[in-house]
């Protein structure tokens, strides 16, 4: 029994932690790849430029500018595919825009639209473009991030709660010597089915190193706070089967003193 009670609690507790730390990760890759580009109108001065860059900069949400000249824009544009630089270069002038490329943070991405919006209001831009389906994926990743967190957060509790609960009935009881002197077993036996439990997850998901976002695991605290939470939930449910069963006598011999 404690040995299954352990291995329940470390594959449960370890695919929360796993998923949570996977949700991070994604996460952390769209913020980082989430760029607002804002076109300028005409080629200004660069005092004029630096200006309204510093004024981008000021706006809330703000994590970084970047000023993108149209060469450079090019030239990137070139090395992401030749056969339209070519197409381009029979033009025989460059076409691109100067632009900025801002950049917010993790927090302030779902508001991106209003940033758009302060942003528009000053003067030199002619466009504004984003991707709203990324923000729509940031949002989502930062919600299952904040849910996984909860859940695990909350089972932790309750775990641990009901482990203090049972050591506690158990020492109430008269048999209380014999929970103590079988302790050491059956402390074994669930550290065990935890360790294992983990373990088997932790394989399970090792498929994640390919993934495009790529891999990420958990912490080493919350490892150690799971496998704790795992042993103690697994003498909760031996603990709680012995009591049940140490309290059925003392139950029948208390009818008969009152009978």
């Amino acid at each position: 029994m404690a040995a299954l009670a352990g291995l329940l609690c470390g594959v449960v507790g370890e695919t929360l932690l796993f998923l949570e730390a996977q949700a991070r990760r994604v996460e952390t890759v769209l913020a980082d790849d989430f760029r607002i580009v804002l076109f300028l109108s005409s080629e200004p001065a660069e005092a004029k430029r630096k200006a309204l860059e510093e004024r981008l900069r000021a706006l809330p949400g703000t994590r970084d500018v970047r000023y993108v000249s149209r060469d450079e824009a090019l030239e990137s544009l070139r090395r992401q595919d030749p056969e339209i630089t070519r197409s381009v270069a029979l033009l025989g002038e460059n076409p691109l825009q100067s632009a900025f490329e801002a950049r917010l943070e993790p927090e302030s991405i779902s508001r991106a639209s209003q940033w758009a919006d302060g942003a528009g209001r000053l003067d030199g831009l002619a466009d504004i473009r984003f991707k709203p389906l990324e923000v729509q994926a940031v949002v989502q990743c930062q919600f299952f991030v904040r849910f996984l967190r909860l859940a695990v957060s909350l089972s932790a509790f309750f775990w641990l709660a009901g482990a203090a609960a049972g050591l506690w009935a158990a020492l109430r009881l008269r048999e209380a010597r014999g929970v103590v002197e079988g302790l050491p077993p059956r402390l074994a036996l669930a550290a065990i089915g935890a360790a294992g439990g983990m373990s088997l997850v932790f394989v399970a998901a090792l498929p994640l190193k390919t993934a495009p976002a790529g891999w990420a695991s958990p912490t080493a605290s919350a490892q150690a706070a799971l496998f704790v939470a795992g042993v103690l939930g697994a003498l909760l449910a031996w603990d709680w089967s012995g009591s049940s069963r140490a309290e059925g006598p003392e139950r029948r011999r208390e009818r008969e003193l009152v009978s």
